[in-house]
């Protein structure tokens, strides 16, 4: 009796731990972007607002607000999404913790080559392939404009984590081999999974902020 006891005390104690640290993590942000996208396999041509929140030192954790109050908050240090709700009053902004939910870190295209063209000045093609061989399985035409440091995002890709990891890490070193720096944002870009799904996200606006989430 003694040894059940005591097993379910430390599990209890582990998921107590588990959630204490999910709960009392913190995150701070130091850019927001407003985005409006719309896709074509939806046969939707309306623009939907979402508010993204980035942090420029830490690019492993962001949050979405969407248009209908739903916030989520995806960490992939933890592999982890966090759903959140808006208690904001008084001009302070307050999210309260809901839930949270585990998934997997997930490469959506095989990429193994990656090619970048500037078909005008600051408007890129981006392609990638799964091998030199292969037809482009993915390709992203983007349009930037410069800013007082690297703000480089892309918005709502529906990649997984890994492959947009990929595709910045080769962006930044072109742009910076163009332009010696990576100080853009990113105003509109246009996406074709290859799969009769297009995507376009295009800027609002942006601004610089200091908000954490504890």
């Amino acid at each position: 009796m003694f040894h059940k006891y005591f097993y379910m005390k430390k599990n209890f104690l582990l998921l107590f731990c588990f959630i204490s640290s999910l709960v009392f993590s913190q995150y701070s942000f130091d850019y927001k972007f407003l985005v409006k996208d719309s896709n074509k396999k939806k046969n939707n041509k309306d623009f939907f607002d979402t508010e993204i929140l980035i942090n420029t030192n830490e690019p492993n954790y962001f949050l979405y607000h969407y248009k209908d109050d739903e916030i989520r908050l995806f960490d992939y240090r933890k592999n982890m999404t966090i759903y959140l709700s808006d208690k904001s009053k008084n001009n302070e902004v307050i999210y309260k913790y809901l839930s949270h939910g585990g998934f997997v870190e997930r490469e959506s295209r095989e990429t193994e080559f990656i090619e970048i063209k500037e078909i005008e000045k600051e408007t890129f093609t981006i392609k990638t392939f799964k091998s030199e061989k292969d037809k482009a399985n993915f390709e992203l035409k983007v349009m930037l404009q410069k800013s007082e440091t690297d703000l480089l995002y892309f918005y709502k890709l529906d990649l997984g984590n890994m492959t947009p990891k990929k595709i910045l890490k080769a962006f930044r070193e072109k742009l910076i081999s163009l332009y010696g720096n990576s100080n853009f944002i990113i105003t509109e870009m246009k996406a074709d999974y290859k799969n009769g799904f297009f995507q376009n996200v295009k800027l609002v606006k942006y601004e610089n902020i200091n908000r954490v989430i504890r």
